[in-house]
């Protein structure tokens, strides 16, 4: 996948995408998922999604990126790694990383995951100890590395 910048965001080099069905996993959230990669000689913790508009000028048809939410970043920057999401014990989808590389000397053989569940489903609130609601969110994961 190849740079694209705005004035708030970078889609690096070597960062891995997942494309995000819709009917699949029944949300409007985004149409991809965006993880790390390597900007101006660094690797980047970013994870983003995204959404894709077609737009027609001068009878020429474009894609244009659109940034419609930002995920808790990645537990360490990191490149040239793979992703994928898959369906959790508890029912709901989970983004895996795995691999990749934190610098160019060596790979990494780590794995981390996200439940996707408060991102797919706004709205899912808790009820804290001190009677007041919030909203859901999760963190990062380590897994048994490869």
């Amino acid at each position: 996948m190849g740079d694209l910048e705005s004035q708030t965001y970078t889609i690096a080099e070597n960062s891995s995408i997942v494309p995000v069905d819709n009917q699949k996993y029944r949300t409007n959230l985004c149409q991809a998922i965006v993880s790390g990669g390597f900007v101006m000689g660094s690797p980047v913790a970013n994870v983003l999604a995204l959404n894709f508009d077609v737009v027609t000028k001068n009878a020429v048809e474009s894609y244009v990126c659109n940034v419609v939410n930002e995920l808790p970043s990645l537990p360490f920057a990191r490149y040239m790694h793979q992703s994928v999401i898959i369906k959790g014990k508890t029912g709901s989808w989970t983004l895996f990383v795995a691999g990749g590389k934190r610098d160019a000397r060596s790979w990494i053989p780590d794995v981390q995951c996200l439940d996707l569940l408060p991102y797919f489903r706004t709205g899912i609130v808790k009820t804290t100890d001190q009677g007041r609601t919030e909203a859901v969110q999760s963190q990062w994961k380590d897994c048994a590395p490869m």
